[in-house]
C-alpha cells in the first residue's frame, strides 16, 4: 500500500503522547500590574523588563538599577522579556523559559525605577524563581515618585547668581574600600538665580552650589537610578583680586554647601522622602577663597633636572567634587601648583618616558627607562601657608614579579587567576596606572610600577578556593601592604588554598521571622584590620526563606552583619559601623568548617545614623 507523506506525519503524531505539565519545555507566565506608591493609582506605560539571573548574581541586583538605565550607560544586560504596562497599570509576560529571573519596572519622567522584592524605594529587591508552566500572577510593583530640591541662589551683593553650578551628591564607598563623590543630579542656575534638582530617588543627600566658569560644563542631567552617578573631577579655578594694599591675591570658588557653609564637615544632609520637594536658597558671597602655593623642583633618578607633570590629589574627598591642582616643571625641574587649599594630599609626579636613540638601542643596552617614565609619591599637609623649597627625586618604575602556589586538591596554574597592584589607599584622580604584564613558566610579571603604596588584588580563583597568604621575603604583603620606591622588591609568593570554611544562616526580622532580600556582610572581627583586609569581606543577599550562603572563607575570626536596606558599600565607612557594631554576631571559621548561625537584620528606617 502506497502511504501518503503527510498521513505518516498524522499518524507519529498521534502515537507520541502530549507533554505533561511538569515538563521543561512548559513555559511560564508572570502578570501583575504598577502602582503609585503613595496614591496607589496605576502607572501606565511603564516599561517591564524580566531579566534572567546569570550565575544568579545580575549586574542589576548588585547595584540597584533598572534594566533601562543600564541601557543609557551601555553596560551590557542579558535581553530582557519586556512589555509595557496598559492604561490600568497590568502587564503579562507569557512564554517564558523557566529558570531565575529579576522583574523591573521603568517609567522615565518622575518615578524610581522599581525591583521585584524591593521593601525601600532604593533598596535591592529579590530573584523569581518559574518552574516549568508555573503561573505568577497578581504581582503589585509599587513605583515612589522622585523628590526635588529647588531655590534661589544669590551673590554677595543679594543679586540672582546665574550659570552657577548646583548638584545633588552622595559620599559611599567602592568595591575596593575607597571612598567616592556620587554626583547625583546637576542643573545650572537660570537667569533668575534658580534652580531645581529633579528625579532625586528617595534618600540622602549633599547640596551644593559653586558659580563656574564659562567654559564647558560636563556633568549632564541624570535619570532616576536608585544607586550609582558620576565622579566630578577639576582642576581649580582661579580667579586674582587686588587687596587695599595693593598685593594680588591668589582665589579660588569654594562650594557652599547647605545649609550654607564652605565646611563639608558643618554640611547638613538634606533626607528626601518619595515625591517631596525640599526648598534650599543660597548666598554664594562666601565662595572666592584665598589659596596657596606648592614651589619647589624635581629631579631624575640620576639627580638632573626633570620635565614632569604633578598632580595633587586630597586623601579623603568630602565632598561636591575632586579638585585636583596639577602643574608641569620646567626644563630646569622647577614647578608651581597654584590653587591648593590647605589639607592633606597625595602628590603623584609622572615623569616623560625616554625617547628611543636614533637606530634604535644597542645590543643588551636597557630598554626599560624607553617605555616606563621616572615618577615620584609623596604624602603631603599643606597648612595655612603653602609650601616652598619641596625637593623630590624621582625614582625608576620597576618590574614586580610573583608566583602563584596551589594548595588545592583540583591544583591550579598561574595563567586561571588575574593578580593586580591596586594603590592602596586609592585616591579620586590620582594618575592611570599604565602596568603591563608577562605570563612566566612559574607566574608572572608585572611591569612599569611607579612609586606608591599598594596591596596586591588575586581574583578569577578556582571555586573554592582563597588567598591563603601573599608574601615577599619576610614581608606579609596581605597585613601591610607593598610600597614602592623605586627598588624592586623580592618575588611576592601567593599560596591559593582550598581548606576555607562554609557559613551558612538565616537572616531574621525583629519578630524572629524570616527576613528575606536582606543584605548580609562578612567582615574580620577586628574593625582596624578590615581597611587593609579587602580580601576578607564578602557579601551576599537572603533569599526568599531567608537564607544566605558564604564559602571559602579564610580561617580566622569574623562577624556577620545584616541590613534591610543598606547603600552599597556603607559597611566601609568606620563611622557607620561604630554605629551598628552592638548587632554583628561573631564566627570563629575554622580549617574546613562548617557552621551555622542566625543574624537579625538592622531595619532599614535605623540604618542612616
Amino acid at each position: 500500500m502506497r502511504l501518503i507523506p503527510g498521513a505518516i506525519f498524522s499518524l507519529l503524531l498521534a502515537q507520541t503522547p502530549a507533554p505533561s505539565p511538569s515538563a521543561p519545555s512548559m513555559p511560564a507566565t508572570v502578570s501583575g500590574r504598577v502602582i503609585h506608591s503613595l496614591t496607589k493609582e496605576p502607572v501606565a506605560d511603564a516599561a517591564i523588563d524580566l531579566v534572567r539571573s546569570p550565575a544568579g548574581s545580575p549586574p542589576a541586583a548588585a547595584l540597584g538599577i533598572s534594566p533601562a538605565a543600564f541601557g543609557r550607560t551601555g553596560t551590557p544586560m542579558p535581553a530582557p522579556l519586556r512589555t509595557r504596562t496598559a492604561g490600568d497599570g497590568r502587564f503579562a509576560l507569557t512564554n517564558v523559559p523557566p529558570g531565575e529571573y529579576r522583574l523591573y519596572a521603568t517609567a522615565d519622567n518622575g518615578f524610581v525605577p522599581v525591583e521585584f522584592g524591593q521593601r525601600t524605594a532604593t533598596g535591592l529587591g529579590t530573584p523569581i524563581t518559574l518552574a516549568p508552566g508555573q503561573d505568577m500572577s497578581s504581582i503589585t510593583l509599587s513605583m515612589n515618585p522622585t523628590a526635588s530640591v529647588s531655590g534661589r541662589v544669590t551673590d554677595g551683593d543679594g543679586d540672582p547668581s546665574v550659570f552657577t553650578s548646583m548638584l545633588a551628591f552622595r559620599i559611599v564607598y567602592q568595591p575596593s574600600g575607597s571612598r567616592k563623590i556620587e554626583v547625583v543630579q546637576s542643573v545650572l542656575t537660570d537667569d533668575h538665580g534658580e534652580y531645581r534638582l529633579y528625579w532625586l530617588a528617595p534618600g540622602k543627600y549633599y547640596v551644593s552650589a559653586m558659580p563656574i566658569e564659562t567654559r564647558s560644563y560636563g556633568l549632564p542631567l541624570s535619570f532616576a537610578n536608585r544607586f550609582g552617578g558620576a565622579t566630578y573631577w577639576a582642576t581649580p579655578m582661579l580667579g586674582y583680586r587686588a587687596l587695599d594694599n595693593g598685593e594680588l591675591v591668589e582665589e579660588t570658588w569654594s562650594p557652599i554647601y547647605y545649609p550654607g557653609t564652605t565646611d563639608i564637615l558643618a554640611a547638613k544632609a538634606i533626607t528626601l522622602n518619595a515625591g517631596e520637594q525640599f526648598h534650599a536658597d543660597f548666598n554664594i558671597a562666601a565662595s572666592p577663597t584665598r589659596t596657596l602655593q606648592v614651589r619647589g623642583s624635581l629631579m631624575d633618578p640620576a639627580g638632573k633636572p626633570l620635565n614632569a607633570s604633578l598632580i595633587l590629589t586630597p586623601q579623603k574627598p568630602e565632598g561636591h567634587s575632586v579638585v585636583l591642582p596639577v602643574a608641569t616643571s620646567n626644563e630646569q625641574g622647577r614647578f608651581v601648583i597654584h590653587g591648593v587649599v590647605p589639607g592633606s594630599y597625595f602628590l603623584f609626579v609622572t615623569g616623560s618616558a625616554e625617547p628611543l636613540p636614533p637606530g634604535g638601542l644597542p645590543p643588551g643596552e636597557n630598554l626599560l627607562p624607553f617605555f616606563n617614565p621616572p615618577t615620584a609619591f609623596e604624602p603631603l599637609e599643606i597648612g595655612k601657608s603653602g609650601v616652598d623649597n619641596l625637593e623630590i627625586r624621582t625614582v625608576p618604575t620597576i618590574n614586580v614579579s610573583w608566583r602563584a602556589d596551589f594548595q588545592t586538591r583540583a591544583g591550579g596554574t598561574a595563567s586561571s587567576i588575574n593578580v593586580k597592584l591596586v594603590r592602596d589607599p586609592d585616591p579620586a584622580g590620582a594618575p592611570a596606572m599604565a602596568v603591563g604584564s608577562q605570563r612566566t613558566a612559574q607566574g608572572a610579571l608585572m611591569t612599569g610600577i611607579g612609586a606608591g603604596y599598594y596591596r596586591v588584588s588575586v581574583t578569577q580563583l578556582p571555586k573554592n578556593t582563597y588567598v591563603k597568604s601573599i608574601r615577599s621575603a619576610a614581608l606579609d604583603i596581605l597585613k601591610d601592604g607593598l610600597q614602592i620606591h623605586g627598588e624592586t622588591p623580592q618575588e611576592l609568593s601567593i599560596v591559593i588554598a582550598d581548606d576555607g570554611g562554609t557559613l551558612d544562616g538565616h537572616v531574621l526580622d525583629d519578630k524572629r521571622n524570616p527576613d528575606p532580600g536582606a543584605v548580609v556582610v562578612l567582615v574580620p572581627a577586628d574593625p582596624t584590620v578590615r581597611p587593609h583586609r579587602i580580601d576578607l569581606l564578602k557579601t551576599t543577599s537572603s533569599d526568599s526563606d531567608g537564607k544566605f550562603h558564604f564559602d571559602s572563607i579564610a580561617p580566622g575570626d569574623y562577624k556577620i552583619f545584616a541590613w534591610d536596606d543598606i547603600r552599597s558599600g556603607d559597611w566601609f565607612d568606620p563611622g557607620f559601623m561604630r554605629v551598628y557594631e552592638y548587632r554583628g554576631v561573631t564566627a570563629l571559621i575554622g580549617q574546613s568548617e562548617t557552621k551555622t548561625l542566625d543574624v537579625q537584620a538592622a531595619p532599614s528606617e535605623t540604618n542612616r545614623p
